[in-house]
């Protein structure tokens, strides 16, 4: 923070959603775990019309579906990881 007088309340903001007392980020959360199961659906969809249906098309999807599944991961690291580098910044 760039005020001093911010910094005491943004440290404690952080350490009541670190110890459970707040909740937030629960919109972009749910958007990571929505990222993370259109993800899953569509490789295994995909890995069924390749190796199931022996369709060579499924590749493109497989690619698609690990992109989807490294966005989904990293929205829910950063939605996890933000009150705790919030806390560490204003020590």
């Amino acid at each position: 923070m760039s005020r001093p007088a911010l910094r005491g309340p943004a440290r404690d903001l952080a350490a009541a959603v670190l110890a459970g007392e707040v909740t937030m980020g629960r919109g972009v959360r749910l958007a990571g775990c929505v990222l993370l199961a259109e993800a899953a659906l569509i490789l295994a969809a995909a890995v069924f019309a390749l190796a199931g249906l022996g369709i060579r098309a499924g590749v493109f999807p497989i690619l698609i579906g690990a992109w989807l599944a490294v966005r989904g991961a990293m929205t829910l690291r950063t939605v996890r990881a933000g009150p705790e580098r919030a806390w560490r910044r204003n020590a």
